[in-house]
């Protein structure tokens, strides 16, 4: 074996391993809460006066 190939190939499984754990993780993570209208409205003035400033 070439030198390194033993390296690269542990790096190569823990890279693949943290990323099946991090999909897992976000498929089971689901929102919590759900939105809802008042803080809809809420964001959406505020989203509205943030515009507002950077049109200036």
């Amino acid at each position: 074996m070439k030198q390194g190939t033993l390296e690269l190939a542990f790096l190569g499984i823990a890279f693949l391993a943290l990323q099946a754990w991090w999909v897992s993780m976000t498929i089971k993570n689901e929102p919590k809460e759900k939105v809802s209208d008042s803080n809809l409205d809420q964001l959406a003035a505020t989203k509205k006066r943030l515009e507002n400033l950077f049109k200036k």
